[in-house]
């Protein structure tokens, strides 16, 4: 790590997310925080911490974030992708996207994409880690469906899809942006005891909440992939536990030829 090593975490306020930026903090590098609760961030420890207001589910919020820090630094080394959400009920944000898929989707993509010159200015060390679920592993991409949002609203099975179009966009980042000398990887954190577990899962969290990894074993693998000098240059895949995981463990949810650049161009196209 070089001793003014810059890191960028979004949803890093809480959870994972704070975890994530603590770990960072402790091992000197200069985090900054997007969150929509900046107050909430900003006690999050000692050490070279900025926060920043943000909302990944608006390119606006997106792009005057990204305007703030390239006003302030010229090059950032890891950008950390956590800000992710499941809601109980269909929401949708000021674009009328469904907001499940802008948070943890499309927020992805406008977030790296905005600060891809900074990270570019890395040197070849451009660190990009999403942090995503196992949840891929229920439902194949399907980007038409994503974008319609018609249908009954089942929200697990949204929040499933998103994290199943976020790992193909890591991996469509890997493709892309190695060129600019920036990894992309994606972290599986396993099912932890967390704010956004409990409100997005309920049932689930009051049965065995007390059982559940900590948001600091959970950030375990996300910090490893952002900062561990020994996988430096690896890009892609699908990591939990610090190990590469299968993309798929049935056949059926594998991404049909040519749905990967769907997702990719339809991210594209709702940034401009």
């Amino acid at each position: 790590m070089q001793p003014d090593a810059i890191a960028v975490v979004t949803g890093g306020s809480l959870g994972i997310g704070a975890a994530i930026t603590r770990a960072l903090l402790g091992r000197g590098y200069t985090v900054i925080v997007g969150c929509r609760s900046p107050e909430r961030a900003r006690g999050l420890g000692a050490g070279r911490l900025e926060v920043e207001k943000l909302d990944v589910s608006d390119v606006g919020s997106v792009r005057a974030f990204a305007a703030r820090i390239a006003a302030r630094h010229s090059r950032i080394d890891v950008l950390v992708n956590n800000a992710g959400a499941s809601f109980q009920e269909l929401r949708r944000n000021a674009a009328g996207l469904e907001l499940t898929f802008a948070t943890n989707v499309q927020g992805d993509y406008a977030v790296t994409d905005a600060l891809r010159p900074l990270l570019r200015n890395a040197d070849g060390r451009g660190r990009v880690v999403h942090v995503g679920s196992a949840a891929q592993y229920l439902l194949p991409l399907q980007t038409s469906a994503l974008l319609s949002a018609t249908g009954p609203y089942i929200h697990g099975a949204i929040y499933a899809h998103t994290k199943r179009a976020q790992y193909e966009l890591s991996e469509a980042m890997a493709e892309r942006l190695d060129a600019d000398g920036i990894t992309s990887t994606c972290a599986h954190p396993g099912l932890v005891a967390t704010p956004g577990v409990a409100e997005a899962f309920p049932t689930w969290s009051r049965v065995a909440g007390r059982v559940l990894p900590s948001p600091e074993e959970g950030a375990d693998t996300a910090v490893w992939l952002a900062t561990a000098p020994e996988i430096a240059g690896s890009t892609g895949g699908f990591w939990w536990r610090r190990t590469r995981q299968p993309a798929d463990v049935v056949p059926w949810t594998r991404a049909r030829r040519g749905e990967r650049s769907r997702l990719w161009d339809a991210c594209q196209h709702l940034c401009r």
